[in-house]
């Protein structure tokens, strides 16, 4: 019964990144996506990074453009980097005030910290047509239009909210997971 709530949970995940930018799926168009994205990464080198680009044409056929697409793939994968970051505090607020063992862990998370940092401002910097919009536009003329595209997208911050909720749930499903395995 977990596994099914999680599976629903990673749905509603995809409709909320789809809703951040102004598009519109069902829940069942996220469940196939979900578990199909995630049976690919299995096998492939990346895992879920790279599975991201997989399984977009039934989406391509209800009207949405690869380009939406992408924007909100990157989007899911994003939140749930960020997530993972945000569960992580407690645990290592912990570790820090009870002096257990931290040395590897301490680094590797303020190296995570910084890798979601920069990806925010580079989404932020890339909507706003900022640093990151010229400098690809400079090296890349011919990506143009698909920033274009991005960036006249309306950027819904309630359905993003409502995203990173939903992947906070998630993680908490993801530690009773492993909590139900240890026992």
């Amino acid at each position: 019964s977990i596994t099914l709530v999680y599976c629903f949970f990673h749905a509603l995940m995809y409709v909320y990144s789809f809703k951040s930018i102004s598009s519109n799926i069902n829940w069942q168009d996220g469940l196939k996506l979900f578990l199909k994205r995630n049976f690919v990464s299995v096998f492939l080198p990346g895992g879920g990074v790279t599975s991201l680009v997989f399984f977009s044409t039934e989406l391509e056929k209800k009207g949405i453009s690869k380009t939406k697409i992408s924007l909100a793939s990157y989007i899911y994968g994003l939140v749930g980097l960020f997530t993972v970051f945000l569960v992580t505090i407690p645990a290592i607020i912990f570790l820090l005030f009870t002096h257990k063992q931290i040395k590897g862990d301490l680094p590797a998370f303020i190296v995570l910290a910084l890798i979601i940092a920069l990806l925010i401002w580079a989404s932020i910097s890339l909507f706003k047509k900022g640093w990151v919009f010229k400098k690809i536009i400079r090296y890349r003329p011919d990506a143009e239009l698909i920033l274009e595209e991005i960036t006249a997208s309306n950027f819904s911050l309630s359905a993003f909210v409502k995203n990173v909720l939903v992947s906070v749930c998630i993680e908490l499903l993801g530690i009773l997971h492993l909590i139900v395995a240890m026992r």
